[in-house]
């Protein structure tokens, strides 16, 4: 039965998806939608815990087995993120009042439709045990992506992604071309075919420089620096709403398909320099960045750009437990932030001397936006501390003394741009008189259900920070 719900997860939203280019009504559209996103959570749900009593969940298309059929392959780790990622789209979809501020009335059913579609995309690249399957999945999750960064009221959306549809295009080339390497040294497509084969194929210059192609095609669309100006472009300029869904899934699945390709199909031993290196140039520059912005929602996409950089230098040194900690907390911290981030430009506008006072305004979103920022930053008692001390822990065990210090300066700025926007949310200098106390009830109401959802989010943060311990050896055994 297992087997039938892993292709009913990603049949469901490419026909939901499909089904809601017919509809005209949004709000039918936001409930097909809600329900549809709510129902994933739940196989995802049950996947996991399957996945977790009776070990790898494996799926052969249309009875076909490997090496000559499509299979699908679930373990722990990735059963695990796919539920994180179902969170994502159920805490995107329930933001129904975004949605209608920042597209197009008439094409809100559409852009549901695309979004489960790009959402079935992410869903078969991480589940696929088979290199061109995971080709064709990235190009369905790409071509959606582009769909849904061009669909905003905004004038530079169209152009900014256009920008990503083009380098997009040139990552993806790249991964193909690897595959057609790895293809010609070993005669199959199937991951566990090709890992099986002689170590004297595995290291051979075909698979070798098919692996080079490879990394730097996911490296693009991970955002990387320097490969990350796409993903600064389309986020300033598409709307609101989707930035979580792409800030939670988009890159990170890129992140997590070179973390299984590291763990079980090639050795990056030869180029683990490579990614501390850039890791720590995005780590850097990601912050300086993120420090000069005004912007809430600047300072948060040039952060993310650091956080990426956190995850390569993990790569880098070989640590896969703390690369998922790196993740998870990205994804637990990051997303609502830019959930918060965008309710509260709606209420008062950007730059930053609009944001004073904000907890008299939305108390809600001030405090749940604290919680996690400080949580980005790496406070103890929240998830953001325990995968930074993972992280230092980690490097002071290699002696990396220079990339610690990198991470120190950049905490050191993240704690000076952050609190630069929470001490205006928490004081009362420059009152801004935009919003009259009446309207404050609504502007909370309007968002009530994803306060909700933020709230387990936050508490969720909380909890794996003070029981960190756990959540290490938790996650230990999701890659074992």
């Amino acid at each position: 039965m297992e087997n039938n719900l892993i292709i009913l997860e990603l049949l469901l939203p490419i026909f939901m998806g499909v089904s809601l280019f017919l509809f005209k009504k949004p709000n039918l559209a936001y409930f097909v939608g809600l329900f549809t996103s709510l129902v994933i959570v739940i196989l995802s749900s049950i996947i996991f815990l399957q996945v977790l009593h009776n070990g790898n969940i494996i799926y052969h298309f249309g009875g076909w087995l490997p090496p000559f059929g499509i299979e699908f392959k679930v373990t722990k780790l990735k059963a695990f993120f796919v539920l994180v990622f179902s969170l994502v789209l159920f805490l995107t979809a329930i933001r129904h009042q975004k949605l209608i501020e920042e597209v197009e009335s008439d094409k809100i059913s559409m852009f549901y439709g695309i979004m489960l579609l790009c959402f079935a995309g992410f869903v078969g690249i991480v589940s696929t045990n088979d290199f061109f399957n995971m080709y064709v999945f990235i190009e369905i999750a790409s071509l959606t992506s582009y769909s849904l960064a061009s669909m905003s009221k905004k004038d530079t959306a169209s152009k900014f992604a256009l920008d990503y549809l083009i380098i997009g295009t040139i990552a993806a080339t790249l991964i193909l071309i690897g595959i057609g390497y790895l293809y010609a040294a070993s005669g199959t497509l199937n991951i566990d075919d090709f890992i099986a084969k002689p170590l004297a194929i595995k290291t051979s210059k075909l698979v070798e420089i098919g692996s080079y192609f490879i990394v730097i095609g996911l490296c693009i669309k991970a955002a990387l620096f320097p490969f990350h100006n796409w993903l600064v472009n389309s986020y300033r300029s598409t709307n609101g709403f989707i930035l979580p869904f792409f800030v939670g899934i988009s890159s990170k699945t890129y992140i997590l398909i070179l973390l299984f390709l590291n763990w079980h199909v090639f050795d990056f031993t030869h180029i683990k320099w490579f990614l501390i290196l850039f890791g720590s140039i995005a780590v850097l520059a990601g912050s300086l960045w993120a420090f000069y912005k005004k912007h809430l929602i600047d300072m948060l996409i040039f952060s993310s750009v650091a956080e990426t950089g956190y995850i390569f230098i993990a790569l880098g040194i070989g640590n896969t437990p703390l690369v998922v900690i790196l993740i998870l907390s990205s994804i637990i911290s990051k997303v609502p932030l830019f959930v918060l981030s965008g309710d509260i430009v709606s209420a008062v506008g950007h730059g930053i001397d609009k944001y004073y006072n904000l907890k008299s305004k939305m108390p809600i979103a001030t405090f749940l936006f604290v919680v996690n920022a400080f949580s980005a930053v790496g406070i103890p008692a929240t998830i953001g501390f325990a995968a930074k001390l993972g992280l230092l822990m980690s490097l002071f065990s290699q002696q990396m003394f220079l990339v610690i210090l990198v991470i120190i300066i950049s905490s050191l700025l993240a704690w000076i741009y952050s609190w630069r926007f929470v001490e205006c949310f928490l004081y009362k200098q420059h009152v801004n008189h935009n919003i009259k106390s009446k309207q404050n009830f609504a502007i909370e109401r309007k968002y009530f259900l994803s306060n909700i959802v933020l709230g387990v989010f936050a508490a969720l943060n909380i909890a794996a920070g003070i029981f960190f311990e756990e959540l290490f050896r938790f996650i230990e055994f999701l890659v074992r």
